[in-house]
């Protein structure tokens, strides 16, 4: 069950802005292998509700998404291959997208720090399919 932990903070002009607090990352825990009829192994890394999908991915706050320059919103898929042990990366909070983070190959640290100064780390591994999600919930959205 996802529950929302947004927080409001003053910002320079006085206005609140809600953003996520490290309380609204959601483990979730991949299922599987099943054997397949080829012969395969079949795991499912995340599997979303399309209302969860709707709500928590593709719900913009329109003034952070009129304020870039491109129109950022759907899904996108990356791999980040090639780390060495001990590497940091990231050290970045994106404003309009949620992320679904897993590990495709090895494990791996991941750890968020919200604009409250909490701190969470979610271990990841192959071996163990478990996805990281950081979801948000603006009001004004579009």
């Amino acid at each position: 069950m996802l529950k929302d932990n947004t927080k409001s903070i003053a910002s320079d002009s006085g206005s609140d802005r809600v953003y996520p607090t490290v309380e609204d990352i959601v483990v979730i825990e991949g299922k599987g292998p099943w054997g397949t009829k080829s012969g395969g192994k079949l795991n499912v890394l995340f599997g979303l509700p399309l209302g969860l999908l709707q709500e928590k991915f593709f719900d913009y706050n329109k003034t952070e998404l009129e304020a870039v320059p491109t129109d950022i919103r759907g899904l996108r898929s990356y791999v980040v291959s090639g780390l060495t042990k001990g590497a940091v990366g990231a050290n970045e909070w994106h404003k309009l997208r949620n992320e679904i983070v897993f590990a495709a190959k090895g494990r791996f640290r991941w750890s968020c720090e919200d604009v409250h100064g909490n701190k969470v780390d979610a271990p990841l591994h192959s071996a163990r399919i478990r996805s990281v999600i950081r979801r948000k919930r603006n009001p004004g959205n579009l």
